[in-house]
């Protein structure tokens, strides 16, 4: 008669592994969120606990920073207690956008352009010193710039339709 004999210990160790990899590949967020309602849109801007959120509040005063800490009706900037309705603007920057570095890119084109055109007329002891044509070249150049950036930056104003709100995700 012939006994056949299943070992289970390298089933029950891949099984150990897969469930290891599943539960380190979720991404822990805090008990309260942050959330930044967009109405008409499925998606919502989601803070958490040590997330940075610039903010401009009612009185004018800009701040940003990692949030510490989310409560009910507030949450904290470093040990700066916020309301929730408070908050005038929220502002979004989008630093993984093409504009990033392009805008970057075209700054730093600007200021080289006009540095090295008015550099090589002075060596040539060309008159004027600074041509207007090297000046609207390097502004078009800034004007870019100054765009790409406003193109990466996006302010939410806190409304009823878009209102900035706390949800409690605890059990």
């Amino acid at each position: 008669m012939f006994v056949s004999t299943i070992d289970f210990r390298p089933i029950i160790g891949l099984s150990l592994l897969v469930l290891m990899f599943m539960a380190s590949s979720f991404k822990l967020k805090s008990q309260r969120i942050l959330v930044l309602d967009k109405r008409g849109k499925v998606k919502t801007i989601m803070y958490s606990e040590k997330d940075v959120i610039h903010i401009k509040l009612l009185n004018g005063t800009k701040l940003n920073g990692p949030i510490s800490r989310i409560e009910n009706e507030l949450f904290y900037i470093g040990q700066k207690k916020i309301q929730l309705d408070s908050v005038k603007t929220v502002h979004v920057y989008k630093h993984q956008s093409f504009f990033n570095p392009l805008g970057r890119f075209l700054m730093v084109g600007s200021i080289a352009y006009l540095g090295i055109d008015t550099f090589n007329r002075l060596i040539n002891a060309d008159h004027p010193l600074i041509e207007e044509e090297s000046v609207k070249a390097s502004a078009y150049l800034f004007i870019g710039s100054i765009i790409c950036r406003e193109l990466i930056h996006r302010r939410y104003k806190i409304s009823e339709k878009r209102p900035l709100k706390v949800i409690d995700i605890s059990i």
